[in-house]
């Protein structure tokens, strides 16, 4: 069972934007903040120009920090949504902001929005930004209003979590780069290890911690079948590499205890991790997600490990699109 990443809008924060959007204040500024979506703070437009209430955005906003920003249009009905997440912050808080940026604009209500900009750096908040941002048809740049489906969403928070100068590559190959560090010694082990299926189960166990992924346990099994799911953390998510002799495997855990915040670390570089992996020699039988260990069913892991062996005994009956027959013997002599 798959967890799906980002942070709800609770009521208070619903509350609190009904407000906003009531006032005639110019600037709403939210924050993730113990795991929850929060109002930092507003700012007034008034009758200062633009240049003013820009100006002090652009001074309330930190280097360092991302945050969610929504700005009244100067049509005073309708409402920029503009994702904040600065080249400086922090991993984590890059993919924390990433993933919650749809379910949040869709939270306060599409219908508000004219349209959702991506904006890494405070000084790109100048005068003439805000005027083409204004001269944008409704929906022009928005993925407010689109159902997002796991691939392209996965894809979005890598492109966001990229810092400008990286952007362009990760366009062409969003999941080709690690967003975390990798520790040498986990590179060493699990690189040396692709491909290298033998008689022996082992499990190998890899954690986040702090921006780094490292290899949290490594476990040999005696039996695959029966000792699998026991190999698998309960408390904290994980990612886990089985190289057995069925083959490689790679398990996704997130256990239903997990915060929010590391739900979605992992959810996050989840399929940039295993496309590294594969990129290193690795080619998985299968590639599993579930909540709690003991959701996991091995016996049909390995069974459809088996049927692939089954389907491709069948293709090789087959050469060219036609069915190979076995050369009839010739009659017997007298």
């Amino acid at each position: 069972m798959s967890s799906q990443s980002g942070i709800e809008a609770n009521q208070n924060l619903l509350r609190d934007f009904q407000s906003f959007v009531a006032s005639q204040k110019k600037v709403l500024i939210l924050k993730i903040q113990n795991e929850a979506l929060e109002v930092d703070s507003t700012l007034d437009g008034g009758d200062a120009s633009i240049d003013v209430w820009l100006q002090s955005l652009r001074s309330t906003l930190s280097e360092h920090a991302p945050a969610y920003v929504v700005i009244r249009n100067n049509n005073g009905k309708t409402f920029t949504f503009i994702s904040y997440v600065p080249s400086e912050a922090k991993v984590h808080d890059k993919m924390v902001y990433a993933s919650t940026n749809g379910a949040i604009a869709r939270d306060l209500g599409a219908d508000h929005f004219s349209s959702s900009v991506f904006v890494d750096s405070k000084e790109d908040l100048t005068s003439q930004w805000w005027e083409s941002v204004q001269g944008e048809k409704k929906g022009s740049d928005s993925n407010i209003h689109a159902e997002e489906d796991p691939e392209k969403q996965d894809d979005e928070i890598w492109l966001q979590a990229g810092s400008s100068s990286r952007r362009k590559s990760l366009v062409q190959d969003q999941r080709k780069e690690l967003g975390f560090r990798m520790d040498p010694s986990l590179e060493k082990v699990v690189y040396g290890c692709a491909g290298h299926s033998g008689d022996v189960d082992v499990v190998y166990t890899i954690v986040i911690k702090g921006e780094e992924l490292q290899l949290d346990a490594k476990h040999t099994l005696e039996n695959l079948k029966t000792d699998l799911v026991g190999a698998l953390p309960t408390e904290n998510p994980s990612y886990n590499i089985v190289s057995s002799a069925k083959g490689e495997f790679f398990i996704y855990c997130c256990p239903s205890g997990s915060k929010v915040r590391d739900r979605m670390k992992y959810a996050a570089s989840r399929l940039a991790f295993t496309k590294d992996l594969k990129n290193h020699g690795y080619n998985f039988k299968q590639t599993v997600e579930v909540g709690d260990p003991a959701e996991l069913d091995v016996s049909s892991l390995l069974e459809t490990t088996s049927e692939q062996k089954k389907d491709t005994a069948k293709a090789s009956q087959f050469l060219g699109g036609k069915m190979r027959f076995s050369k009839p013997r010739g009659p017997r002599r007298r």
